[in-house]
């Protein structure tokens, strides 16, 4: 049985969904159809089958527990926090036939991309756990033992159901989590063998790996280049470079990490036409989950003459001192790693934080946040006594983003699929004017942002008031 005693937790669950399909079922295909992927399709099946068992083991566990609540809504969430919770497993174990609960609580925060039987994992949408449950943001990580850490692209053969392509575990910035505060990372220091300072680049993870005999590579959050152009060039650029292709190549137990920096790509810092390329970040082991130190990957990248992230000869309260000395646009930070632990630290910019505080208060600069995907980064640089607001907000962000969601998605089953046409007439006809945009994009498999509209040049945002006066 291939991968079923992995080291990797995501393909330790989607083997253990695959085969609770196919003992329920008894055959199984790996198509990516109109309602998803092949494993969004094994949950949202086995989760329509016996229902009224679902609701006889949560009513169990509900009694149990001694959870009461004034509202519905308030037991439901209750129900959801038990089902979590490691030590619920004598329910677990007494009714092993409904784990399907549990698949769905645990893929709503994913994102999935599919080509074949490759299937890419991403956390995305965290918010379908993080919002109204009562846990905070750390809390949400360390869920179902660190499940969603894993899911940062980690790629997979849901056949074969083996590992494809393992990029890094989630990490923290500095000071973003309990165990990044200063001291706690101190702590780590004084007792590791192997302490190193690398570059921070400002630019997308790509990931490669020989696999069957060919070039494989993914992005965060695509597997075909055919829709992603970034993944494209990516392939682009390691295929015009015979050291990548090389290092690639004579390495296929191992999945190689790389920085796309593009000037088509442009994030914050600015680089040149002539820094575009492929920079080696980092290497890991796919059988072991092993990730190599900057020096082995540094080496590695100099024998095959492949640019790569530059070390620091620096200590952290060297690189503590110096977080002032860097403006945006010319550097991001660095990454601390401990042991295999890594932690960011990006170099500050007080002025901009404190010329924010304004927006953070109206909450201008949480929904931009969220709608770009650096929330992270907004809170690790959030004044102690501004942190419990801005969790707040973001709380009602992430709530307003689900409950857009999930009227697009009624909508969305609502209607009818025959043929394209037929689809945009209904609803036209029968959704409202403000969804109609985003029933549009779900049909044609285009990522959904409630938040943001307009262009990556000229973006805009949802207001605050206008989420708040959404719950009113």
């Amino acid at each position: 049985m291939p991968g079923w005693n992995t080291w990797n937790p995501v393909l330790q669950k989607v083997i253990e969904i695959k085969r609770a399909y196919l003992e329920r079922f008894g055959e199984i295909d790996y198509e990516r159809t109109t309602e998803g992927t092949c494993l969004e399709r094994w949950v949202h099946r086995l989760s329509q089958k016996d229902l009224s068992r679902h609701e006889d083991l949560a009513e169990k566990i509900t009694d149990h527990e001694g959870i009461e609540g004034t509202e519905t809504e308030d037991v439901e969430v209750k129900k959801r926090q038990t089902w979590a919770r490691t030590d619920a497993g004598e329910w677990k174990q007494e009714y092993e036939h409904e784990y399907e609960y549990e698949y769905e609580q645990m893929l709503s925060p994913l994102k999935f991309s599919q080509k074949g039987t490759l299937l890419l994992i991403h956390y995305g949408d965290y918010n379908r756990l993080f919002d109204g449950t009562g846990l905070d943001y750390s809390q949400f990580w360390d869920l179902f033992d660190g499940f969603y850490q894993e899911c940062r692209g980690v790629v997979i053969d849901v056949k074969e159901e083996t590992l494809v392509l393992t990029p890094f575990r989630k990490f923290w910035n500095l000071n973003e989590r309990e165990e990044t505060t200063m001291s706690a990372v101190q702590e780590r220091i004084c007792h590791a063998r192997c302490v190193e300072f690398s570059e921070k680049l400002d630019g997308s993870m790509q990931c490669a790996r020989w696999y069957h005999n060919e070039l494989l590579m993914s992005g965060s959050m695509s597997i075909d280049p055919d829709n992603s152009w970034r993944l494209a060039d990516g392939y682009r650029m390691l295929r015009e470079s015979p050291g990548h292709c090389d290092m690639v190549q004579a390495h296929p137990e191992w999945t190689f990490v790389f920085e796309y920096i593009s000037q088509k790509d442009a994030h914050i810092v600015t680089y040149g036409k002539e820094q575009e390329g492929l920079y080696l970040t980092g290497i890991r082991e796919v059988d072991t989950g092993r990730e190599f130190s900057y020096a082995e990957v540094c080496a590695c990248a100099d024998a095959f003459q492949v640019p790569h992230t530059r070390i620091y000869d620096k200590n952290l309260e060297q690189v503590v001192s110096e977080l002032d000395d860097r403006t945006a646009n010319e550097a991001e930070g660095f990454v601390l790693n401990i042991d295999g632990y890594k932690v960011k630290i990006k170099y500050n910019d007080y002025v901009m934080v404190h010329r924010t505080i304004d927006g953070l208060l109206s909450g201008k600069q949480i929904v931009i946040s969220i709608a770009e995907g650096r929330f992270d980064d907004l809170l690790s640089k959030i004044p102690e006594n501004y942190r419990k607001r801005v969790l707040s907000d973001a709380q009602l962000v992430y709530r307003y983003v689900r409950k857009k969601s999930d009227m697009v998605e009624a909508y969305y089953e609502a209607a009818p699929k025959e043929d394209r046409k037929t689809f945009m007439l209904w609803v036209t006809e029968h959704v409202p004017r403000e969804l109609q945009g985003y029933c549009r994009e779900h049909y044609l498999g285009h990522d959904l942002n409630f938040l943001k509209r307009g262009s990556e040049k000229c973006p805009s945002y949802t207001k605050m008031e206008d989420i708040r006066a959404f719950f009113d």
